[in-house]
């Protein structure tokens, strides 16, 4: 059966049956794929008291300043 004559046949469902066949076939899609491969922790040697996920939270963090504002606040630019 092609993807042509499975869309239509689930067009043809009433809106409750095609939510579930949708999110069924979503769910099968994701389960086969392969899970993101996360960034190695290199862990620090001073015996951080930080679990992976922590470190993987601080690193996705967008504190602090940039080295155009460090620069220009010191007068270098």
């Amino acid at each position: 059966m092609s993807l042509a004559e499975v869309m239509s046949a689930v067009a043809a469902l009433p809106k409750t049956e095609q939510r579930q066949v949708l999110s069924y076939l979503q769910t099968q899609v994701e389960a086969e794929e392969p899970a993101p491969r996360r960034k190695p922790i290199t862990r620090p040697e001073d015996n951080c008291p930080l679990s992976d996920e922590e470190i993987r939270q601080r690193m996705q963090e967008k504190t602090g300043r940039t080295l155009d504002e460090v620069l220009r606040s010191r007068g270098l630019r």
